[in-house]
């Protein structure tokens, strides 16, 4: 699979356990999921930042540096911009 990202680099990608096909990244502001031809956000907009707690696309990070699946449905985001460590719940998608 080739990935190319044109709005921000990419810091850290894996296997999605949530959606065992596709691919999970962090890019910048944004946690991201991709099946190779579709992205999606998972939470936050990587084209903006800040800190909110929220849904989807609600929620703002600063800057993610990386991320750690704790479980299936668990992801735990360390937002380096915001001097925090965020939890995500991959069924509601609230931070």
């Amino acid at each position: 699979m080739t990935f190319v990202t044109t709005e921000s680099d990419v810091f850290h990608l894996e296997r999605d356990d949530f959606v065992l096909e596709n691919i999970i990244f962090s890019d910048s502001h944004a946690l991201k999921t991709t099946d190779g031809d579709d992205t999606y956000n998972i939470a936050g907009i990587a084209t903006r930042s800040g800190y909110i707690e929220g849904v989807g696309t609600v929620a703002r990070f600063l800057y993610i540096a990386s991320f750690l699946q704790l479980s299936t449905n668990r992801v735990l985001i360390t937002d380096w911009g915001n001097h925090c460590l965020r939890s995500l719940d991959r069924i509601t998608n609230e931070t």
